[in-house]
């Protein structure tokens, strides 16, 4: 099979010229339906593939959806989320699908939060599925090497048990990922080439994007109070700590543990919770849930504070 050419990866609304048979296959993945999920390291073009196929999707009628598990290269809501788009137009920029659901995970790296991204992205997978989307992309994070990512993604496909996995792979290194999932009865396997137009980013770049991605999303937020100890803290944490660490990126909780937003916690007391974010009313905020990331209004990334034991 021939590689798709795509050009200019790095502007986000670039199109995307697809040889006949992988488009075939494509037009074949978007008809039958289902979860698709992708799978790829970092620089092979998933984003692109993603868009595409919902693109197509919407073209032949379908209800289609994109829940976007990469947290670190986020296009649906903030990076540090899961969030879940629900396009019914075809985009040339997955940017433009306002985020229906978000899931917070606090952290731009999965690394430390495997159980939080395996749990957001299935939850965001059975929303889309019972909004009736018949066609229900999902974007994973470039992490495909070793223990650690094998784990990642054996349990991310347990959960969200997709009809169709899409492997963008330059040899064969996501063979690993994919065996155990090669039998009869199984997600169909769909093995693509990455394509040569894509254009690797340095992490320079990526940290801009996520800047840039960032800002945008607290562009509107305001400073509001949250009544301390009436709206908890998750983990448990002594508000003292807080100042020890402010500015930490933070998701604003209902009762249900489903995320209403992202904030930033600028700083805590015994009797309320300052934070910036874009949500409006806070009256249904039962829990703000404290991440790893400390990151500015602007998208500047902070660090991320030592835990303690």
């Amino acid at each position: 099979m021939e590689p798709p050419v795509i050009m200019d990866d790095d502007a986000r609304a670039s199109q995307a010229i697809w040889p006949e048979e992988t488009s075939r296959v494509l037009d074949r993945v978007a008809e039958r339906g289902g979860t698709v999920l992708l799978l790829g390291a970092t620089d092979t073009g998933k984003s692109v593939l993603a868009r595409e196929l919902l693109n197509r999707g919407v073209r032949a009628g379908k209800s289609v959806a994109l829940v976007d598990a990469d947290i670190g290269q986020s296009d649906i809501g903030p990076p540090a989320t899961i969030g879940l788009g629900i396009p019914d137009a075809p985009v040339t920029d997955l940017a433009q699908v306002p985020p229906r659901r978000l899931y917070f995970v606090g952290d731009t790296t999965p690394a430390r939060h495997l159980l939080p991204v395996v749990v957001g992205t299935s939850l965001l997978v059975a929303v889309a599925r019972s909004r009736g989307c018949r066609l229900i992309v999902v974007d994973t994070t470039g992490m495909v090497s070793g223990r650690l990512a094998a784990t990642l993604k054996f349990h991310k496909i347990q959960a969200v048990r997709p009809r169709c996995i899409l492997a963008v792979q330059a040899r064969r290194e996501l063979e690993p990922l994919l065996q155990p999932f090669a039998h009869p009865g199984g997600p169909v396997l769909v093995r693509l080439p990455v394509a040569p137009g894509v254009r690797v980013k340095s992490p320079q770049a990526r940290a801009e994007n996520r800047k840039h991605a960032f800002a945008a999303y607290f562009a509107g937020a305001r400073e509001q109070r949250l009544p301390y100890p009436r709206v908890r803290l998750w983990p448990p944490t002594h508000p003292d700590r807080i100042e020890s660490a402010p500015r930490r990126i933070c998701g604003l909780l209902d009762a249900h543990g489903d995320t209403l937003a992202a904030g930033i916690l600028l700083c805590a007391s015994g009797s309320a919770l300052t934070v910036l974010t874009p949500l409006a009313d806070l009256a249904q905020v039962a829990t703000v849930q404290i991440g790893d990331l400390q990151v500015t209004p602007q998208g500047e990334e902070l660090g991320r504070p030592a835990r303690r034991r």
